[in-house]
């Protein structure tokens, strides 16, 4: 039995493109069993939306199955919002973390920061730390502490002990 993804009416595309189906099609002899996997990438191209709250972490998949029935699949998550992918004209109507608070509407009577706080915390970090450190942007960090010091970001907590410097450096870069 041949089995595909197919789109739903008035779509072109089988799912949201935060999100990857593998296999999207295939082939099933009676009694045989076949593992689908769904993964969630969340990307420069996808992030935006889903931290300003356009889009949601849902969607429906139709799955045919050649001279069959189709099935309906529903794909859910809670996406937690973060610094990394939003644009910094987003980032400064943020006054606190981009967690624990909603962004200021895009109006003049609201005050926004100058620079958004998550780029002022790396770099003062980096200042009081680094300045005599040879080849800070040249070299790697640790991907540990790189993702405890963007949570520190989205969550507005404090960076706690950082061991290699250069997971601070790398983590402005990206």
């Amino acid at each position: 039995m041949r089995f595909k993804f197919i789109s739903k009416p008035n779509e072109t595309n089988i799912c949201r493109p935060w999100l990857l189906i593998h296999p999207p099609f295939g082939m099933l002899v009676p009694g045989q069993s076949i593992e689908i996997a769904f993964i969630i990438n969340i990307d420069r191209a996808t992030a935006p939306e889903l931290n300003s709250g356009q889009d949601k972490l849902e969607d429906i998949l139709v799955l045919h199955l050649e001279n069959g029935k189709d099935y309906f699949i529903l794909i859910n998550g809670n996406y937690m919002k973060s610094s990394f992918g939003c644009s910094l004209n987003q980032l400064v109507r943020y006054p606190h973390s981009i967690r624990d608070s909603p962004a200021l509407p895009e109006t003049e009577k609201f005050v926004k920061l100058k620079i958004p706080k998550e780029l002022w915390r790396i770099v003062d970090y980096l200042y009081k730390n680094a300045l005599d450190e040879e080849d800070l942007f040249l070299e790697s960090g640790d991907q540990e502490e790189i993702d405890a010091i963007r949570e520190a970001l989205d969550t507005g907590s404090e960076f706690g002990k950082i061991e290699n410097i250069h997971s601070m450096a790398e983590t402005l870069v990206t």
